[in-house]
């Protein structure tokens, strides 16, 4: 990395660090209300672990691609981040909950 531009890398590092780890926030409060509440955990749980395994298969596919890139880490870097775009446009299009099913299975009812 070249002094002048060290900066900037440490930038786009703590942008990615930020991207990466809000997952423990919103995956947590959206990913249970996906399910409904009898396999809530179960649903929780398999999502969680599969995108592990996901990424894991994802990191084996990417030795593959340094020869594409030619060795150039930084570059096949910069170029994988992207998935990050993916993931921030598709929650848009997640359902919305309205959180009234667990709201209705508390309330016992009267009649």
């Amino acid at each position: 990395i070249e002094p002048a531009r060290q900066w900037d890398f440490f930038g786009c590092v703590f942008a990615l660090g930020l991207v990466s780890t809000m997952f423990f926030g919103w995956l947590p409060l959206c990913l249970p209300e996906l399910f409904p509440t009898s396999v809530r955990a179960t649903g929780s749980g398999v999502t969680f672990n599969f995108g592990r395994v996901i990424s894991a298969l994802v990191i084996l596919g990417t030795l593959g691609l340094v020869d594409t890139f030619a060795g150039d880490y930084a570059r096949l870097g910069a170029t994988t981040s992207w998935i990050y775009l993916l993931g921030a446009v598709a929650i848009w299009f997640l359902p919305q909950s309205a959180r009234d099913e667990s709201e209705e299975e508390a309330r016992p009812e009267s009649e």
